[in-house]
């Protein structure tokens, strides 16, 4: 750390301490890491440093002492300065300011490093479903409009369940049950024909039709018996007779048995009553062990089903792990739920900034100057120009005593003056700006027109012109001549006529400053305005420019004055020497004037340059 302080006072330069002498001499300690080494040295080649307009810059003498130290074996730069290829400027002091000792180059937290900077601890381990794209999966509103909801009673499915079947388990009635062949020999079940005939032997015989004559073919070609018996002739033989005693009494010619006879002996007696099934082909109707073998018995729990259960939706839900919900986004600020996600990592305050708003350790290194324990010390910025005012200084430079100083014509600090009433008069030693501001402030003005004027003229209320019309009312209050403003909402002026001081500069204006006070009013604003017009104008005519207006509250105290300043920057060009009219007037009509049923007395004006 270097500390620099010149003409009598200590300043610390690196290990070197250094203190001004007598006249000619500079004192240094070198500390050799125990003690202080006190050496002496004298200004060398002639150069000295001196303040000029707030700055430190180098001054050659007119002649100086030699020396056997120069001031860069005082003024050492450390080698590692050596390399600095960029200037350290305020806007990197205040950077490096904000920056916490330890700290690093950021880098952007990386999800698939596992060590380092940029591993993210605590990181959640995400499945598949984490890569998939949302549009591909339901949202629960999605799956209850268009989807069957998963129930227990579907669980026990294992066959599909097709628009097919669905079609012909609705041409099926309630209740019915699986077709079965009728079996002639069956004594119970499903096969067992109810109410079913007792068949004679007829029923067993072998042949076709046509071995038996029908009841129309026996009355075209058979003789009725009772007519035979009358007309018989032919012999009734002993074959026959044994034939006829064969014959049961009472039989009759057999005939089919109709089973549409109502009656007769082709009437089937106890004929059962058929159902439609009884014309349809068993082939077209399954068995029970092709049912059993083929078609999903009927079941409670398929009577609910109310969509079909396609070959993709069996697909589908094997792929679905059992006890499997409604999938759901997983989001970042659950706290509950099937969107909460565990053991989610606590982000810092980085986890929100872009990377592009920092800097790599790449473009650290190429762009920024690497932190050195050189750099450590460091307590003011080295600008660019501290670098050419450092190369303006000659090696070996040095702080040099008052007699150089003299020598070259410049002058020490200690040849100031600070004298507010400059009463020493002095043709040689310059004063400090502090005196030279009090002497002129205490000393120049009052009017006179010389350089530096800041009052241009003061006007009493006796020297107040009024116009034709709308005028203030002149007055008194206790024998002081005032003007009167009254409050009656339109505008009461007052003129003032004057030249300007010669020297006077109006560069910023001029500054109207009216004293005035309220008839009787200890509260409210006053609201005055000012214009004004230059020589050279038709006298029978106004030209005012532009007016000025300002808002004052009056005092709270009755007859007591107010002030109120109005800088006029629009003064129809006016220059020093040059006539001029001065309208002020009271602006009642305006809002910011609240001081009502009573006058506002203007006492004197007193106009003042505004730079």
């Amino acid at each position: 750390m270097r500390w620099i302080l010149f003409f009598g006072v200590a300043f610390w330069l690196g290990a070197v301490r250094c203190e001004a002498q007598t006249p000619g001499q500079l004192a240094y300690d070198i500390f050799d890491g125990t003690n202080y080494i006190e050496k002496y040295v004298s200004p060398v080649e002639g150069k000295f440093l001196a303040w000029e307009n707030g700055e430190l810059v180098t001054k050659t003498a007119a002649g100086g002492a030699g020396g056997d130290v120069f001031w860069e074996d005082i003024l050492e730069v450390p080698a590692v300065l050596t390399g600095t290829t960029a200037s350290f400027t305020t806007a990197l002091e205040t950077k490096l300011g904000t920056i916490t000792t330890g700290a690093e180059v950021n880098v952007n937290p990386d999800w698939n490093a596992g060590s380092g900077d940029a591993q993210i601890l605590n990181k959640p381990t995400l499945g598949t479903m984490a890569a998939e794209t949302a549009s591909n999966y339901l949202t629960t509103a999605a799956a209850a409009s268009g989807y069957q909801p998963l129930a227990a009673v579907l669980t026990g499915t294992t066959a599909s369940f097709t628009t097919a079947l669905e079609t012909k388990l609705g041409g099926i009635a309630t209740g019915a049950e699986v077709n079965v062949n009728a079996d002639w020999n069956a004594g119970s079940g499903d096969a067992q024909i109810l109410n079913k005939p007792t068949l004679g032997t007829l029923a067993s015989q072998n042949g076709t039709i046509t071995d038996y004559a029908t009841t129309a073919a026996v009355a075209a070609g058979y003789q009725p018996l009772a007519a035979v018996l009358t007309g018989t002739t032919a012999s009734f033989t002993t074959v026959l007779e044994s034939k006829l005693n064969g014959i049961a009494a009472g039989a009759e010619v057999n005939v089919n048995p109709d089973w549409n006879a109502g009656s007769g002996d082709a009437q089937i007696l106890n004929k059962p009553t058929l159902g439609t099934m009884a014309a349809e082909t068993a082939s077209n109707y399954l068995t029970t062990a092709a049912a059993a073998s083929g078609y999903q018995p009927l079941a409670a729990v398929l009577t609910g089903t109310t969509a079909s259960f396609t070959t993709a939706l069996e697909s589908k839900l094997n792929g679905i792990a059992a006890g499997a919900e409604v999938n759901v986004n997983p989001d970042w600020n659950a706290g509950s739920g099937d969107a909460q996600i565990l053991n989610k990592p606590t982000l810092g305050t980085m986890a929100a900034e872009t990377a592009s708003n920092y800097l790599t350790t790449g473009a650290a290194a190429s762009g920024y100057q690497p932190l050195a324990a050189v750099l450590t010390g460091t307590t003011a910025s080295f600008t660019t120009t501290l670098e050419t005012k450092l190369n303006g200084i000659e090696a070996g430079a040095d702080v040099t005593d008052a007699a150089n100083v003299a020598a070259a014509g410049a002058l020490m600090d200690s040849d100031l003056i600070d004298e507010d009433d400059m009463v020493s008069n002095s043709a040689t030693r310059p004063p400090s700006q502090q005196s030279v501001k009090a002497y002129v402030d205490a000393n120049v003005g009052g009017g006179g027109g010389g350089s530096g004027t800041k009052t241009i003229a003061v006007f009493t209320a006796l020297e107040g012109i009024p116009p034709a019309t709308n005028y203030a009312i002149f007055d008194t209050r206790n024998s002081i001549p005032v003007q009167d403003f009254s409050d009656s909402g339109t505008n009461k002026d007052l003129y003032f006529v004057g030249v300007i001081p010669e020297a006077a500069v109006l560069t910023s204006g001029i500054s109207v400053i009216i004293h005035w006070t309220a008839t009787s009013a200890t509260s409210g604003n006053g609201r005055w305005g000012a214009q004004w017009e230059a020589t050279g104008t038709d006298l029978d005519s106004d030209s005012f420019d532009t007016a000025t207006e300002v808002t004052t509250a009056t005092s709270g105290t009755s007859g007591i004055e107010v002030t109120t300043t109005i800088t006029c920057t629009s003064i129809d060009s006016i220059t020093a020497g040059q006539r001029y009219r001065l309208k002020v007037y009271r602006d009642s009509s305006d809002a910011a004037d609240t001081i009502t049923g009573t006058d506002l007395e203007l006492v004197s004006i007193e106009l003042r340059t505004a730079n």
